[in-house]
């Protein structure tokens, strides 16, 4: 059961999804650090996406994120494409994910999540 919930949050994660709840957020106990594009919106979407995949492993105490750019914004405005590594510790281990960010032309963004 827990192998297909994690095919199934993957399968999720992988096809990314357009930041839409302004009101979640990370908790303020994290430690958040480096360097990052994202607004407050975007870095709550993100986290609470890296969140859904850590409790499929099994993991529901994320301490600390750190990011790191990887491909500064490029491209047309209103399509910028830029990605971040983020560093993410809980539980006793260390995640890495590849996270890919693409302006939608409308103000938001869409993004991806890809554990490295």
């Amino acid at each position: 059961m827990k192998n297909c919930l994690l095919v199934l949050v993957a399968a999720f994660v992988m096809v990314g999804c357009k930041t839409t709840n302004p009101k979640a957020s990370y908790s303020s106990d994290v430690n958040f650090s480096g360097v990052t594009h994202t607004n407050e919106k975007l870095r709550n979407d993100s986290y609470n996406m890296l969140r859904m995949y850590m409790s499929a492993d099994g993991c529901r105490e994320i301490t600390r994120v750190n990011s790191t750019v990887t491909l500064p914004p490029e491209g047309a405005e209103g399509r910028k494409l830029s990605k971040e590594q983020w560093e993410v510790v809980g539980c006793g281990k260390t995640y890495n994910f590849e996270l890919a960010f693409t302006e939608d032309g409308k103000g938001g963004a869409f993004f991806s999540v890809k554990k490295l």
